[in-house]
């Protein structure tokens, strides 16, 4: 038998099915044929040694990793417990290669520390470098031994003040408007005032405008107890100070020698967070103290003039008027009001007591015009009458004093005035409050709008000239 291979058979023709393949149903090539006899190629395989040295380099890398840890580990361990492990009794000493070891070990742990904190260091400074106030917004509080506790213990403070502060009652009556017509309900009042000064006839207490405006009777009471009828010598609505005079001939010699006047602070000095302590008449039950801190400076209150200190010293109703004292017992704002809310607590505002010397300095030496009174009787029409009555918006003049600067001034019962030197005027408030920054001998032109006997409004001018009280 010819050993050189023959794909065909005896009568020479390519058989159906190879013979290396049986399931092909196609002709296949000598080619085709040997290339499937060709063997598959395998993969090589490592050989058994280096598989075993490779698992000996990782077991080795893996036990210096795992050695180091633990090092760092007994060396910290080492540190918390203030020196090296107590020996259990029985166990092996340490060879002296060990201790070397673990010696160097610390000191380059050390080293490694000190390194890590000169870093630390050097990232903070260069963080307080890049930082400064021109980049956020934030309220400067100056570090000093008056921030940080009381010069004097609370209650000191709170004997040495409460003296110079008192409760204050009043009686009056409240008006109401209805259309054009007005209502009268009489009503009582309690607040707190502060003494703030005296002379041979007076005495005089600082307080808040809306716990005496309009009353027609004021009581002050004094630490002792006793109660003695007072007027009020001048206020200053928009700014909500008043001051109320006493006259000394109505009081005790006792109430004389139990009271003192009041010392005043530098309200333009504070620093948030100061310490800061609130005396007054709380919902009239007599004298209260809270305690607390400054917590803003320069606060303004909508609808309300000027600037407030604000602190969460404890101010309810009742401690208007009353006095905002430092840790020094020196009285650095008036209290006047409380930002109400269910859902805010310790939010009270008081006057710098700066700004308020300036006014009671000026009502007690007779410099501040005390009343905004022109001589005339009005009524504020609003929009809704306006809308209902086809007027114009404005200060509707019900009656006109004979003799007074407005009678003077030609202004008439029926008017409505609109204007007043150049500002528009819809409230009497308004108008009050521009009267008031006028001068004594200042002629100011007003608009009114007047009607004519068929009822027709017409605007016109006429010029006021305010005269001495």
């Amino acid at each position: 038998m010819n050993s050189e291979f023959n794909p065909y058979d005896q009568n020479g023709d390519m058989p159906e099915r190879n013979m290396y393949n049986p399931d092909s149903i196609y002709r296949q090539s000598p080619q085709d044929v040997m290339e499937m006899k060709q063997p598959v190629k395998k993969e090589k395989k490592d050989s058994f040694g280096k598989k075993l040295g490779r698992t000996a380099l990782i077991a080795a890398v893996f036990g210096l990793v795992a050695g180091g840890a633990f090092q760092v580990v007994n060396i910290s361990a080492d540190k918390l417990r203030g020196g090296d492990e107590p020996t259990i009794e029985g166990e092996a000493d340490t060879d002296e290669a060990e201790k070397t070891e673990k010696a160097e070990g610390k000191d380059k742990s050390s080293e490694e520390k000190a390194s890590d904190e000169e870093a630390t260091d050097e990232k903070n400074s260069e963080k307080k470098k890049g930082t400064s106030s021109d980049d956020i917004a934030v309220q400067s509080v100056v570090n000093s031994p008056t921030t940080s506790s009381m010069d004097m213990d609370v209650a000191d403070i709170a004997a040495t003040a409460q003296p110079s502060i008192v409760s204050i009652t009043t009686s009056g009556t409240t008006t109401y408007q209805y259309f054009f017509q007005t209502y009268e309900q009489q009503t009582s009042g309690a607040g707190s005032g502060i003494i703030i000064g005296k002379d041979d006839e007076n005495l005089y207490v600082a307080t808040n405008y809306h716990v005496v405006g309009g009353a027609d009777e004021i009581n002050v009471g004094f630490c002792d107890g006793e109660i003695v009828g007072s007027e009020v010598k001048g206020y200053d609505e928009d700014a909500d100070i008043a001051v109320v005079k006493v006259p000394i001939s109505n009081m005790k010699d006792t109430t004389k020698e139990a009271i003192t006047v009041a010392s005043i602070g530098d309200s333009s000095q504070l620093q948030v967070g100061e310490p800061a302590i609130a005396i007054g008449n709380a919902l009239g039950y007599g004298q209260s103290v809270t305690v607390g801190y400054i917590s803003a400076l320069n606060r303004s209150i909508s609808g309300s003039e000027g600037n407030y200190i604000q602190t969460d010293a404890a101010i309810n109703p009742g401690n208007s008027g009353g006095a905002l004292i430092n840790s020094r017992g020196q009285v650095i704002g008036i209290n006047s009001v409380k930002y109400v809310d269910s859902t805010v607590e310790g939010m009270g505002f008081s006057i710098p007591i700066n700004e308020a010397m300036e006014i009671i300095s000026g009502i007690i030496s007779g410099n501040q015009k005390s009343d905004a009174n022109i001589g005339i009787e009005t009524v504020d029409i609003g929009r809704e009458y306006s809308q209902i009555y086809d007027f114009p918006m404005g200060i509707y003049v019900k009656n006109v004093e004979q003799d007074s600067d407005a009678y003077k001034a030609d202004l008439h019962t029926g008017d409505i005035i609109v204007e007043f030197g150049g500002e528009e005027v819809y409230t009497k408030k308004d108008l009050d409050s521009l009267i008031k920054k006028c001068e004594e001998g200042d002629t100011v032109e007003m608009e009114v709008y007047r009607a004519d006997p068929m009822g027709n409004y017409e605007k016109i001018k006429v010029n006021l000239t305010l005269s001495a009280e």
